[in-house]
């Protein structure tokens, strides 16, 4: 499934999509919690019988720390030892350095496609891969990010859209964004 098409997902449907994926990971007993009144938890499961909450966000913008600190207060309301917030999108430098404070699991628009890509057999091996991408996530050079801008812009004639950006660069446009806080 290409991001553009989760992209398109309603809330609920990437929730359903998102407890897919957290299912094939090994996570086990995966409920939803109601649709209101949920402490900023949308789903509890247990992964290793560790007890876990997650939640949630399909936004058209970053999610910022805001959703951090609900699943981490929904975390000590459910009992659980462990919590993630899983997006569609990119997550802000607040909500990062809150959730490395706190230990909460951040899986982004980039970790569900290299899910997609990868089809990860363990979730340690998939917790592996969240952690290398935080200490390395730099290491793809402001040059080498230009030329490929430069080289689609090239390609299209024009200024690319974040979509064309996602489908004919090297790099999605969340890479940018998390440089730059922007992709132009």
């Amino acid at each position: 499934m290409e991001i553009n098409a989760i992209n398109k997902l309603s809330g609920r449907k990437f929730e359903l999509l998102a407890k897919d994926i957290l299912g094939t990971m090994g996570f086990a007993k995966l409920e939803r919690t109601r649709l209101s009144g949920d402490y900023g938890v949308d789903l509890i499961g247990y992964l290793q019988e560790r007890k876990c909450v997650i939640q949630v966000k399909r936004y058209s913008r970053p999610v910022n720390l805001k959703s951090v600190q609900e699943v981490y207060a929904g975390m000590t309301f459910y009992k659980a030892e462990s919590c993630f917030v899983i997006t569609n999108n990119i997550f802000t430098k607040a909500a990062q350095e809150l959730a490395q404070k706190c230990s909460c699991k951040l899986i982004d628009r980039e970790d569900i496609k290299t899910w997609f890509e990868k089809r990860f057999q363990t979730p340690e091996e998939f917790f592996r891969f969240l952690e290398n991408r935080k200490i390395t996530k730099y290491k793809i050079s402001s040059e080498d990010l230009i030329k490929e801008f430069i080289r689609v812009k090239d390609f299209l004639g024009r200024q690319p859209t974040t979509d064309e950006m996602d489908s004919n660069g090297k790099f999605s446009c969340s890479v940018y964004r998390k440089r730059w806080g922007h992709l132009e």
